[in-house]
């Protein structure tokens, strides 16, 4: 039987079975756009009552959601205290229906109709219906995302969404609904842009900075999990963190991540843990999301729609959760409104004064909810203490109502010391701050202060000293403090500054890549934000501890950075390229791509390979009917971490190794005949000459950098982490149920875990219970076909020391107990053994 689910799984540009196709986000081939009105939805019987479920403390807004417990994909709706329960879309055989996003005032919805069973699914009709029964229309032509975010209200006549090319697009009443608003080419799963047009996500955790004026995307490294979207004022953004949850919210300004609900969490109940699909409403009041017992599927598993409330401007839940359906089908993607209150919502620091109504209105009977009121038209109160106040106003049988929290009074927190450069430094706090008389800022070392100022973000404190950091200090920091009224001084804080980052320069520095850990951040040339830059794994490629590359397969950056760097390096006909390696335990008989920004061999622009025990450089300077030049750098030693830069000017090629010039070579030519391709990591193009080393600190720049740069760079070059580990021989006894690429859609890694008995005396205990991967790159890995009884030699770590890791998809089906991982091999001399 063939799934209707519109979950589409990423495949990163394989085929796809049919049945997978289906199972993944099916929908109708593009359509012209059409003003066509549809009939409303026909009327149907009233609901039974619905039991309350407690909700009524929510106040007066709904819930709309996706469901299948008719037997086809529709939206549903529920008021929030539990009454009201009915579809809100209409039946329509063959369709599915997905996405439901609801205007600011609560009157239109928009939503997504497509055919699931089309040959080539890929989008379907935006629709257009207001909820009080004035019917529907088809808006748009609208791609069917992945993670059905399909768009953002900026107002009840402002649409963003994602076009079925997967470039974010501007829908305005009046017919303006092709404005294109990201010309990019989009990644896989396309743009969706938040209301305030600051930052653009995709199916992955991206929140990268957009720039309207320019209309392009920064895009910053991908987060672990799935389903983001944005508060709508544009300050933070929340996803599922990992599979079945947390639940973060991110800062778009500081990058501070927080916890919105755990996994598990105990106020859930046991058998509805397992998180997706969160959802803020408008006024980012209320926290919406679907919980299962623990099965993934999102196509059919029992997950069920919660609600609750948020407290501190969005920063956390306060209460219970309130659940607001019971029903075998799955429950899932729901969107959340809340009407607002007449007196609206307020959030202040105590003691904190409001004024409700304005001066010359009519009188009101007021109740602040603290046990005190007045009469008058003003409505002016003091709140002295923390806690959440219900306000009423009343007048001649009228009444309005508010909410004001109170929270306690508090000192500026210190959210990120930020390293701009080797002089400047950024100390951003969770709310804005001044500096007062009082105010001192000193260095450890004694390193002297050019400047003091808060930016016009106020919320940051920059610093710019008179010289460049050398090493590592301290920072103190007495006498700033917020806006309050009195204000809050923040107590003495010492800050920890790293030491002065890699690289030294980033004068003409065009690609970076430190470790997935690190930010990979470049310098706009053009003036707008940092530009971010990550690696996509291939294959069997993955990240170690340490967070470097182990290829096994291969690293891609997006074709959109392979291109940016071809272009920048034509234009000056001169570059640096730097990065540190450790060659693979042994030599490799055939040659190896160690990096390529092209398609390698003949084909290439440039390209690191090795052979044996030595390493080659070739860089195209000619026709593309001729072999590029090719030199040999000399030998590398397997088990010893190698840093290389080579740089490039018209008539002259230099290398350096571990800082120091070895040799120079004539080449003459220029990159004229470069063609766009991938930069590529540990493979050549299509999964060519493999490399199976580790690597990371990966740099380019448009210019030749001087001996004494390239010699700074070397001494602060990144070190990965180092992580205890131990060889344990062991025999396979069990394995935990492997996980199907369809049951954890939209993910296409996962882990298990296997249980062995080790053959050997070994301090880590026995069974051991060891998390393989088992799925990577969409494709099963050796580890999946292996049957108990076989005998393996596994190079093991502690889970908790393996951070890459987290948010992955792991299959768990066996008895609970303490958790190894079975990294790859590694390729320097380790600790002997692993301590109890």
């Amino acid at each position: 039987m063939v799934s209707t689910d519109p979950i589409m799984s990423r495949r990163k540009g394989r085929e796809l079975s049919t049945d997978l196709l289906w199972l993944g986000l099916a929908c109708a081939l593009a359509l012209g756009l059409s003003w066509r009105t549809l009939a409303p939805p026909p009327a149907s019987a009233p609901p039974p009552p619905a039991q309350a479920l407690g909700a009524d403390h929510l106040g007066d807004g709904f819930v709309i959601w996706e469901s299948s417990r008719d037997g086809s994909w529709r939206l549903w709706l529920r008021q929030l205290d539990g009454s009201g329960l009915r579809p809100v879309t209409p039946p329509e055989p063959g369709r599915s229906h997905c996405c439901p996003h609801v205007s600011p005032s609560g009157k239109f919805l928009a939503y997504l109709s497509f055919l699931p069973q089309a040959p080539s699914p890929r989008s379907g009709e935006l629709r257009l219906l207001e909820l009080a029964g004035g019917g529907q229309q088809v808006i748009a032509t609208a791609r069917v995302p992945s993670e059905h975010r399909v768009a953002v209200w900026r107002s009840d006549d402002e649409l963003i969404y994602m076009g079925p090319e997967g470039r974010a697009r501007r829908w305005r009443r009046g017919g303006e609904s092709d404005e294109i608003l990201t010309p990019e080419p989009p990644p896989d799963d396309g743009w969706l842009l938040d209301a305030t047009l600051s930052y653009g996500t995709t199916g992955y955790p991206t929140f990268s900075p957009f720039d309207e004026r320019t209309r392009r995307i920064t895009p910053r490294p991908t987060r672990a999990g799935c389903q983001p979207y944005f508060a709508r004022d544009g300050q933070w953004g929340f996803w599922v963190a990992g599979a079945g949850g947390p639940i973060k919210r991110l800062d778009l300004a500081s990058g501070a991540v927080s916890t919105l609900l755990d996994k598990g969490d105990d106020r859930l109940p046991r058998d509805r843990g397992y998180l997706y699909f969160p959802m803020v409403s408008g006024d980012q009041s209320l926290l919406a999301w679907g919980a299962s017992g623990g099965d993934h599927a999102f196509h059919r598993a029992d997950y069920d729609i919660f609600v609750a409330e948020l407290a501190a401007g969005g920063q956390r839940i306060r209460g219970e959760p309130i659940r607001l359906t019971r029903h075998p089908a799955p429950d899932r993607y729901p969107e959340i409104f809340r009407r607002p209150l007449e007196l609206g919502r307020h959030r202040g620091e105590a003691p904190w004064t409001i004024a409700f109504g304005q001066a010359g209105e009519e009188v009101w009977e007021w109740d602040f909810g603290d046990g005190q009121g007045q009469r008058d038209a003003l409505g002016r109160h003091r709140y002295e203490a923390p806690g959440v106040y219900q306000v009423v106003a009343r007048r001649e049988g009228e009444e309005r109502r508010g909410v004001v929290e109170i929270v306690p009074a508090a000192p500026p927190r210190v959210l990120a010391l930020e390293q701009r450069s080797d002089r400047r430094l950024r100390v951003r706090f969770d709310e804005p701050v001044k500096l007062s008389p009082e105010v001192r800022v000193e260095l450890a070392s004694g390193r002297a202060i050019a400047e003091l100022k808060v930016t016009g973000e106020d919320h940051v404190l920059e610093i710019t000293l008179v010289d460049p950091l050398e090493s590592a200090d301290r920072l103190r920091l007495v006498g700033v403090e917020d806006l309050a009224s009195p204000s809050n001084r923040l107590a003495e804080t010492r800050l920890v500054i790293p030491a002065p980052r890699w690289p030294a320069t980033d004068r003409g520095l065009q690609f970076l890549w430190e470790s997935s850990r690190a930010s990979n951040r470049v310098p706009d040339p053009a003036g707008g934000p940092d530009r971010s830059f990550e690696l996509e794994a291939r294959g069997l490629a993955r990240l170690d501890h340490g967070g470097t590359l182990r290829p096994s397969g291969g690293f891609f950056a997006s074709a959109n950075a392979g291109r940016e760097l071809r272009r920048a390096l034509q234009r000056t006909q001169r570059f640096t390229v730097e990065l540190t390696f450790e060659p693979p335990p042994a030599a490799p008989q055939r040659e190896g791509v160690l990096l390529a920004l092209g398609e390698g061999g003949r084909a290439g622009n440039l390209a690191l390979r090795q052979r044996g025990d030595e390493l080659f450089f070739e860089l195209r300077t000619g026709r593309r009917d001729r072999p590029p030049s090719r030199v040999a750098l000399g030998a590398v030693a397997a088990g010893t971490a190698s840093h290389l830069a080579v740089t490039f000017e018209p008539g002259r090629l230099q290398v350096f190794r571990d800082g120091r010039f070895v040799e120079a070579w004539p080449i003459e030519g220029d990159f004229f005949h470069w063609r766009d391709r991938s930069l590529q990591v540990g493979q050549g193009w299509g999964g060519s000459e493999p490399w199976r080393g580790r690597l990371w600190g990966v740099a380019f720049w448009d210019r030749v950098l001087s001996a004494e740069e390239v010699t700074e760079n070397w001494r602060r070059r990144p070190r990965p982490e180092k992580v205890s580990g131990t060889w344990v021989t062991a025999e396979l006894m069990a394995r935990s149920t492997l996980p199907t690429l369809a049951e954890i859609a939209p993910y296409d890694r996962a882990l298990a875990v296997f249980r062995y008995r080790p053959l050997e005396p070994t301090a880590l205990g026995s069974p051991l219970r060891v998390a393989h991967w088992v799925l990577l790159d969409g494709e099963e890995t050796p580890e999946a076909a292996w049957l108990p009884g076989r005998r393996v030699r596994l190079w093991l770590e502690r889970w908790p020391d393996n951070s890459q890791l987290e948010g992955r998809f792991l299959a768990d089906t066996l008895t609970p107990g303490e958790l190894f991982f079975a990294a790859p091999e590694p390729l320097v001399s380790s600790p002997a053994g692993l301590a109890p």
